[in-house]
Order: C-alpha cells, then sequence, then structure tokens
C-alpha cells in the first residue's frame, strides 16, 4: 500500500484520555504519517469509563496541529452513548466534506459508522486495524451479539484487516467468522518509539525498583504484585514499587496497600501525561510488571499488551502471567520470566532476576536485544508497505 504526499487521511477510534498525545495505536499511525502526507483527521470517541466525555475531531495539515472540534457532552447508559458515537463520527465526515484516500478504523463501531462514505467512494481504502479482540466483550448478551455483528461487517467489508496478534484470526474463527469472506489478514503488533527512549547505563538503574503503568483494573491483576510485596520485601529489604495509572480499581489497592503497611513502600503516581516523563520513569526502575488475572474473557489472551513493548523499550526485564501470547517469546528470550498467577511464582521471579547484579545484567540485556524488533517507525514502515 503506497500512501502519497498529497494523501488525506482520516484516524477513528475511541480512547480513554482526552489528550491525543496520550499514546496507544491510533497516536502512532497519526505520528508516523504526520511528515507523509497533507493532512490528518483525527475523530475519537470516549470510552463510557474514560475521563472526558466529549467526542472530538482533531485536524493536521502539512505535519502541523491545525485545530480541535469537540461536539456535545454524551450521555445516557452505555449502549445509548455507543449509539451516539455512531452519528457523531459521521456528523464529523458530513461536516468536513472531503474525500480520504485512507482511512484507519480501530475498532468495529468506527468503521460500521463510516462504512457508507466508503460505498459512496469518499474513502477510497479503508484498513480495519483491531487493537483488541475477546469473545464476551460484554456481560449483557445483547451489546455483545451486537459488538460481534459489527466485527464480522468490519472484517468483511475493510480493504484489509490489520490485527496486533495472530491470535485474534483464530478467535474469530472459532466464534463464527467465516474466515474466506474476510479481507487479507495482517499482522502488525504493537510497538515502541525507539528514537525517543534512551536507555541509562546500569549504574543509573535501581534493580530492587517494580514498576508498572496502565489501566487500575483487577484483571491487571496488580494485586498479587502488592500481596507479594512483604515477602519480598524479606528477602530483599530494599524493594520499592511504582504504580502509574488510574481506573476504576485504584481504591481497591489503595485500601490493599494501607492494610499491608506498605504506603512507603508504593507510590501512586497516577496519570502521567508527557510520554517522555513516563519513558524517563521507566528506564531507570529494574523490572517491568504485567500479572494479568486468568480470566477467560479478558481481552489480553488474545491481545498484543502496550505495557510489555514500553517496558521493553525502556530496557526492562518483565515479570508477566502466562497470559499474552508474547509471554512465551519473553520466556524463550531471557527478556523476564512468564509465571503463573500466585504469589509464590511471583516472588521466585523475583528472586531469580533481582539476585544478582549480574543475573539482573543478563535479563536486562536479553531484554534489550530482544526489544530491538517492535519499534514502531519500523512496524509500521513495513506493515504499509507489505500491505496491498
Amino acid at each position: 500500500m503506497k500512501i502519497q504526499k498529497t494523501a488525506n487521511v482520516l484516524i477513528l477510534s475511541h480512547g480513554y484520555r482526552e489528550s491525543y498525545k496520550a499514546g496507544g495505536p491510533p497516536q502512532d499511525i497519526c505520528n508516523f504519517l504526520l511528515k507523509r502526507v497533507v493532512s490528518i483527521d483525527y475523530i475519537v470517541n470516549p470510552f463510557p469509563f474514560a475521563n472526558f466525555n466529549r467526542s472530538f475531531l482533531l485536524k493536521f495539515k502539512d505535519g502541523k496541529f491545525v485545530k480541535k472540534s469537540l461536539f456535545g457532552k454524551v450521555w445516557g447508559p452505555e449502549w445509548l452513548q455507543y449509539i451516539q458515537h455512531f452519528f457523531i463520527t459521521m456528523f464529523f465526515i458530513l461536516q468536513n466534506s472531503r474525500r480520504y484516500d485512507i482511512c484507519f478504523a480501530l475498532d468495529d463501531l468506527s468503521l460500521v459508522s463510516i462504512l457508507i462514505f466508503k460505498k459512496i467512494g469518499l474513502i477510497r481504502k479503508l484498513v480495519y486495524y483491531s487493537i483488541d479482540y475477546t469473545p464476551k466483550r460484554f456481560k449483557n448478551p445483547i451489546l455483545n451479539y451486537l459488538y460481534h455483528l459489527m466485527d464480522r461487517i468490519s472484517c468483511y467489508n475493510s480493504d484489509v484487516n490489520w490485527v496486533v496478534a495472530k491470535q485474534m484470526i483464530n478467535a474469530r474463527k472459532k466464534n463464527g467468522v467465516i474466515l474466506k469472506k474476510c479481507s487479507p489478514f495482517f499482522e502488525v503488533p504493537i510497538g515502541f518509539h525507539q528514537k525517543e527512549i534512551k536507555v541509562p547505563a546500569l549504574d543509573k538503574v535501581d534493580r530492587f525498583h517494580l514498576i508498572f503503568i496502565g489501566f487500575l483494573a483487577k484483571k491487571q491483576g496488580l494485586q498479587l504484585a502488592i500481596r507479594s510485596l512483604p515477602k519480598i520485601i524479606s528477602v530483599f529489604p530494599k524493594v520499592h514499587m511504582t504504580i502509574i495509572g488510574t481506573g476504576d480499581y485504584e481504591k481497591n489497592l489503595k485500601v490493599m496497600v494501607k492494610e499491608l503497611n506498605l504506603e512507603n513502600k508504593i507510590k501512586f503516581k497516577g496519570f502521567i501525561e508527557n510520554p517522555r516523563e513516563v519513558e524517563r520513569i521507566l528506564t531507570i526502575a529494574g523490572i517491568g510488571i504485567a500479572p494479568y488475572r486468568p480470566e477467560p474473557e479478558s481481552f489480553t489472551y488474545y491481545a498484543d499488551p502496550g505495557k510489555i513493548k514500553l517496558y521493553l523499550g525502556c530496557g526492562l526485564p518483565i515479570i508477566t502471567t502466562k497470559v499474552p501470547s508474547i509471554s512465551k517469546k519473553i520466556d524463550d528470550k531471557h527478556a523476564g520470566i512468564a509465571i503463573n498467577y500466585n504469589e509464590g511464582d511471583f516472588l521466585n521471579a523475583v528472586r531469580k532476576i533481582m539476585a544478582t547484579d549480574n543475573t539482573f545484567t543478563f535479563y536486562k540485556k536479553a531484554a534489550i536485544k530482544f526489544a530491538a524488533g517492535y519499534d514502531i517507525e519500523k512496524i509500521l514502515k513495513r506493515s504499509i508497505a507489505n500491505t496491498p
């Protein structure tokens, strides 16, 4: 797929944060294309649990930000908000009165909402880039049915399907998607910005520093690390932990920290908007943790967790559960340790990596070497070139 310098590009997604600098695949695509195309329109609708409730359109021209247009507040229950997003996206595009050479839709609702514009020729090329997938997306069976219906429509009607992990293709097949009716699938994993990250010398790194970044939800499994910390401290008294992010499970985690008298050992930093500051904190930490709970309906079984790629990019050895598919590669490449979801395994993994300066250095060097294949610039350049 060749994207001309004169191209007009449309990016559609849902977001957790109002700032378009919050990162993630849609922002990575936007950043990659900024200097390569004449214009980009980037529409973001808020998830029901996002920290903002107004959809917005960002306009870029000749590599520069031009303006931000806001829509009125969305309201009502979850299902009603998604219906509003459908029409808001259509409104923004109709208001623009522009033909697009290519559109990247990063969820099925976004794609379905603009399919009519593809049919009438206002969008020439349509890429469906699914960054998460699960057989049970919603507890409400009606919403779950609609989610999968829209996913099928998206797979069948896009020009190409990008997935962050091949497991998504097999999961769709098991869930009734007819692969022969789908547009071609290409694996486009999540990456990190290699040119933006400078991994410091080993003497600047605190190997006793555990760190977590991400949305604070129960399924993320951070409670396992917190419960394990007293035993870890008994072996390594210098151990401490930093938690970056917010979420609906944050209060529960803070209560747990207080009950275990770990307030002087665990710091909650909240959401940090500046990605360079996040990277600075990560690069001087010791071990990145991603202890996902093994829940069958979890997105993580089928996805490619962004936090793991960020840890790798910052030179961190990783402790993760055997939930994401990349966990096996982490184990095989000695870029960290994949564990079962229990305190004993977590403690043993920490002890193994932290044991000595030499063992820590071994895992850290392996993580840096493994990370080399996940530079987002190289991933997107290769993926766009290989897409028909």
